[in-house]
């Protein structure tokens, strides 16, 4: 698990390597760069209801980066579960399994 984000010699931010974090948690959100922790979210691709959740989403808009204007967005450790039923928006709960630092979408 990561313990700090760095940009350049800046470190952003830092968790205990117990940390838990709610869905959507905003880590950092300053000049453009946006640090969402455990990001969840419901899209459509096509007729299938999905679930998408990031461990980190990083976005970055108009981002000044040595003299240079960024916009874009990482995605680091994703995962998507589909949706029998689109009838309804899913609510996503997390479960703490075993003793570790593991959390699983039920």
């Amino acid at each position: 698990m990561f313990r700090q984000i760095i940009i350049g010699t800046a470190a952003l931010f830092g968790l205990a390597s117990t940390a838990q974090v709610a869905p959507n948690f905003i880590a950092f959100n300053q000049n453009g760069l946006k640090v969402t922790l455990n990001q969840q979210f419901a899209s459509n691709f096509d007729s299938t209801r999905v679930l998408i959740t990031n461990a980190i989403g990083i976005s970055f808009t108009n981002y000044l980066l040595d003299g240079r204007s960024l916009s874009g967005s990482i995605t680091v450790g994703q995962s998507l579960a589909e949706f029998m039923d689109s009838s309804g928006d899913p609510v996503p709960t997390i479960k703490k399994v075993n003793t570790s630092n593991c959390f699983c979408i039920k």
